[in-house]
């Protein structure tokens, strides 16, 4: 299995624990109940960093830790800083959206037929946005799959940046557009 197929399967197992445990907290199993159990945990980072706050987050970054341990045998090192996560996604986004990797990403799913499924076509997506990830990557540091991994591992403790996911949700809305294929 490539490497986005096992972050794929590592982030399956860690929704259904996350969708497993916030029920004991009052929150549905559900999507709306994960919007709404990390919108309460966003508010509560932005009152400030109680203790309970920063044990919350130290306890989220071992648990990022292990499965990460678990699925690539990779230690992640280091703190990715909120300024260098918006600079590599600025980069990954706008490379997403040019007009040569959207004619050939068209053209990859294109090849797989009419007959060819959904799955089948969002593989063929992720297998070309992993090619971007990989291309951009190490000019920022993060040397091959494992850069990638240790870079998405990284970018989790900014992933309630409002920056980063204006820019991400217009990169892949571009590609739903020029693909027929809503994300």
């Amino acid at each position: 299995a490539n490497v986005q197929s096992k972050w794929q399967s590592m982030m399956e197992i860690r929704i259904q624990t996350e969708l497993h445990v916030i029920n004991a907290f009052g929150f549905e199993s559900s999507q709306h109940g994960m919007v709404a159990y990390r919108q309460t945990m966003a508010h509560r980072m932005q009152q400030g960093a109680t203790g309970e706050t920063t044990a919350l987050q130290s306890l989220d970054k071992q648990i990022w830790s292990e499965l990460i341990r678990r699925s690539f045998n990779i230690s992640p090192t280091g703190d990715l800083t909120l300024p260098q996560a918006r600079q590599v996604i600025f980069m990954v986004a706008s490379k997403l959206q040019q007009s040569d990797f959207l004619k050939t990403l068209k053209t990859a799913i294109d090849l797989l037929g009419s007959d060819a499924s959904d799955v089948q076509k969002h593989t063929r997506m992720q297998e070309s946005i992993l090619g971007v990830w990989l291309e951009v990557l190490p000019s920022f540091g993060f040397e091959g799959e494992k850069g990638y991994v240790v870079f998405q591992a990284g970018l989790v403790d900014h992933s309630a940046d409002p920056e980063i996911a204006t820019i991400m949700q217009a990169a892949l809305m571009t590609l739903g557009v020029h693909t027929g294929l809503s994300r």
